[in-house]
């Protein structure tokens, strides 16, 4: 992926190597929390390089 011309001097690109789930994730899918805060994105632990 070739670097975003939109990056700034403080900024970074990141690979991601890996992406997983944390508990918090699965409680929202069961439904376990109430009024959980929209947009959900699940998947938000990641390694990169």
């Amino acid at each position: 992926m070739p670097a975003s011309s939109h990056q700034g001097p403080d900024q970074l690109l990141v690979k991601i190597a890996a992406c997983a789930i944390c508990r918090t994730d699965l409680h929202v899918v069961d439904g376990e929390l109430p009024k959980p805060k929209h947009p959900i994105i699940p998947g938000h632990e990641i390694v990169g390089k």
